[in-house]
């Protein structure tokens, strides 16, 4: 190897060596913030500001190494206490905003409860200027809480009321022909998604004696609907984008539950709305046992209708002993 080529190489590595030196070096998030005061259905923002201390360009020609690499990455993850039908996004990815300098995201739509925030900031230096090729990871962690409200208006039977709740049925399938009344009477219940103290509850429905069709009496399932009373002068439930409900079965597999409003539009005609999947068939949420699940309904109501009710349909197989079910917190989501 020639002189100029030796000092060049060495030049080369020493560089290489600086850069790799400076892979280790702390990242620090030094402030960060998560959106408080905000209800079910209404977008969190959060941001973070995020020293990644980066090493400075070397003095005089700058040399980029197109084989060493390093990338920013800032997240925000919520730990949520239950399930949710459909699944909703907890960890979002926060962007940098040039003209403030934070990184910020925003959660869509968490149903409402108490959540631990992780905001997790790394530095990844892909290295491929040697063989193996290395990745160098550094990472700084903070978390934040948040409380997401519950909506006014919900359906969250505290206090031992049923707040007007029935339930109607049994329906062949999902049709309006009863097969047999549901003899199900609904009772208070002290077991609840809040947990908060001795005055909270929810709606239990005993089915080990209401006799469900059997297999022969229906086409394939057989549903019963827990409804709401009238709500044509509750303001509450007017302009309503959605409705969100708890849930919870003695047992796994026998249930599937969706949310229905029920709307009177401006013609006058009363119509039913739910939410589908991509084929056109109402999204259901399957009940497991021992543990409450939240499903959300996002609607699509026209404009200048009267929100006159609300149904949670239940769905049962009558291959299965029915379970008993509780169902907690049917709030309207805006």
């Amino acid at each position: 190897m020639t002189p100029m080529k030796r000092a060049s190489f060495g030049f080369f590595t020493s560089l290489a060596l600086g850069l790799v030196a400076h892979h280790a070096e702390a990242v620090q998030i030094t402030a960060a913030t998560v959106q408080s005061g905000r209800t079910e259905g209404q977008p969190i923002a959060v941001s973070a500001a995020v020293d990644f201390q980066d090493p400075p360009p070397p003095v005089g020609k700058v040399f980029v190494n197109p084989l060493i690499r390093t990338s920013h990455i800032v997240t925000a993850t919520v730990a949520a206490p239950s399930t949710s039908v459909p699944a909703i996004a907890t960890t979002i990815s926060l962007v940098l905003d040039a003209a403030s300098g934070l990184y910020k995201g925003t959660f869509a739509e968490l149903p409402f409860d108490n959540y631990q925030v992780k905001i997790t900031a790394t530095r990844r230096v892909d290295d491929a200027s040697h063989l193996p090729a290395t990745s160098t990871a550094t990472s700084a962690v903070t978390n934040r809480s948040l409380s997401v409200l519950e909506p006014v208006g919900c359906f969250d039977f505290r206090n031992q009321s049923l707040q007007g709740v029935t339930v109607n049925g049994f329906f062949d399938a999902d049709t309006t022909t009863i097969v047999s009344p549901a003899n199900i009477t609904p009772a208070w219940s002290p077991i609840g998604f809040f947990g908060l103290n001795a005055t909270d509850g929810s709606v239990f429905l005993d089915l080990s004696a209401a006799h469900p069709p059997s297999a022969s009496q229906v086409d394939e399932f057989y549903r019963f609907d827990v409804m709401s009373p009238d709500l044509s002068a509750n303001q509450n439930w007017q302009n309503v984008t959605g409705v969100s409900f708890r849930f919870m079965s003695t047992n796994s597999e026998a249930y599937f539950l969706h949310a229905v409003v029920r709307a009177r539009k401006p013609d006058g005609s009363i119509a039913l709305f739910t939410q589908t999947d991509a084929n056109g068939v109402p999204l259901t949420a399957p009940a497991l046992g021992g543990t409450f699940q939240t499903m959300i309904d996002r609607l699509s109501i026209p404009a200048g209708s009267t929100v006159v009710g609300v149904d949670v349909r239940v769905f049962g197989d009558p291959e299965f002993t029915p379970p008993n079910l509780f169902v907690d917190a049917i709030c309207p989501r805006h």
